[in-house]
């Protein structure tokens, strides 16, 4: 009790809770939606498992270098290949799939992420685009 009462008389906030706990680890998890930090590698059409009728699902990735993601989910990474794949990030036909990489120097990367340079550009057929020509960077930083 004399500790808190010096803590109040000095203007000091009582020792802390505990903190609540921590969401786990989603990755691989499917779900109705996406958490925002993660993205997702397929996502399914369910019938009931997200509310009436048929609704997507969403199998969860937790970004990391060297996946392949239906999107990207901040600016701290960015992505080096592209492809169009059929019934994977969309339920109904083709949608693009994102090679996610930790932007380092010397990568080629198809976007230039905030801290980062480039010192070349190149245009490569099918590599950040799916259907023709598309810059790559060489990235500095």
């Amino acid at each position: 009790m004399a500790t808190l009462a010096a803590a109040v008389t000095l203007g000091l906030a009582p020792a802390a809770q505990a903190a609540p706990a921590r969401a786990e680890n989603l990755d691989g998890v499917w779900s109705c939606s996406v958490p925002q930090g993660y993205t997702y590698d397929q996502v399914v059409s369910r019938l009931g498992s997200c509310g009436q009728g048929f609704a997507p699902q969403y199998h969860l990735r937790a970004p990391q270098d060297g996946i392949w993601a239906c999107s990207v989910p901040d600016s701290s990474f960015t992505w080096d290949q592209v492809v169009s794949r059929v019934n994977t990030c969309s339920t109904s036909g083709f949608a693009v799939s994102y090679h996610m990489r930790v932007p380092v120097n010397g990568l080629w990367a198809c976007t230039v992420p905030p801290g980062f340079v480039y010192d070349q550009a190149v245009s490569r057929v099918s590599t950040c685009s799916t259907s023709g020509f598309a810059y790559s960077y060489h990235l500095r930083g």
